[in-house]
């Protein structure tokens, strides 16, 4: 068991600064959360350093699954610290991102990414960082790489649309609007609609012309760049087993919890009722 030299006085202290600094993001007081990480974060770095052993903060259940079957690391509970460092990073890479410090941001997310590998919203606003500055480098791998640990629909539809404004760049326009149309099958909002506009026209082509999501782009797309045009099979398969192992132990939660992943990556109408049933043992 990993001994992290905290205070008691300290715990609560930071447990009041988290608190604080969720309380002013949501009222867009990204200053605020800056100013108000800043002493917190130089006692969390200060932990980390004394302590023996890597520290990881998982941020649920699933997190750990992925940990074991997709990284190779056993992280157990007993280890974990008395309070989840992973989160103060992430609010001050939000605060700094709203703000437009983008390397500052940056910085944040590669720490906190660093506490918990398994996150896919770091991967995510890592990419959404690149793309902003227009920074392609190695653009691709860190594509692959998030594809592989995305969890989240969300997220695979702003991976989809960072993958778009990438094709946008180098200017390969129809493979761009692809992109597009994925991300909004995964995010289903405006923007990447918009997106998709803007790059027929800088292409000078028109989006009713033709099926963006036909069976000869979906090949053209993949086999032109190898993205991937579904979720990581792995990561419903672990979904799946978890949901699985948590029913047969009749724990409930953690099974819906779990099986929730995998309909949501899927929509798949057999997750669909193995919660309904499970919400019915739950209720």
């Amino acid at each position: 068991m990993i001994d992290y030299k905290l205070k008691q006085e300290d715990l609560e202290y930071l447990l009041e600064k988290q608190k604080e600094g969720i309380n002013k993001l949501q009222k867009s007081d990204f200053n605020g959360v800056i100013r108000g990480l800043k002493e917190p974060l130089k006692k969390i770095e200060e932990v980390i350093e004394n302590t023996n052993g890597d520290v990881y903060c998982p941020q649920n259940i699933f997190d750990t699954c992925i940990f074991l079957n997709c990284l190779g690391k056993e992280v157990k509970q007993e280890d974990f610290p008395p309070l989840n460092f992973y989160d103060f990073y992430l609010l001050n890479a939000a605060a700094n991102f709203n703000l437009n410090n983008l390397e500052e941001s940056k910085t944040n997310y590669e720490k906190a990414l660093k506490l918990n590998p398994a996150s896919d919203i770091c991967r995510v606003q890592l990419l959404n960082i690149k793309s902003q500055k227009n920074d392609y480098e190695n653009f691709l791998d860190d594509i692959y790489e998030a594809f592989y640990f995305a969890y989240r629909r969300v997220e695979i539809g702003h991976l989809y649309k960072y993958v778009g404004d990438y094709l946008k760049h180098i200017k390969d326009y129809e493979m761009s609007v692809v992109a597009y149309c994925l991300s909004a099958l995964y995010d289903l909002d405006d923007e990447a609609y918009k997106c998709a506009d803007e790059v027929s026209k800088e292409g000078k082509f028109s989006l009713e012309d033709k099926e963006w999501l036909s069976e000869e782009y979906m090949n053209n797309f993949y086999q032109k760049y190898k993205i991937p045009l579904m979720p990581n099979e792995r990561i419903i398969q672990l979904a799946e087993q978890m949901g699985d192992d948590a029913y047969n132990k009749k724990v409930y939660p953690i099974s819906r919890f779990s099986y929730g992943i995998a309909y949501d990556l899927t929509l798949d109408e057999k997750y669909k009722k193995i919660l309904e049933d499970i919400q019915s043992k739950i209720s």
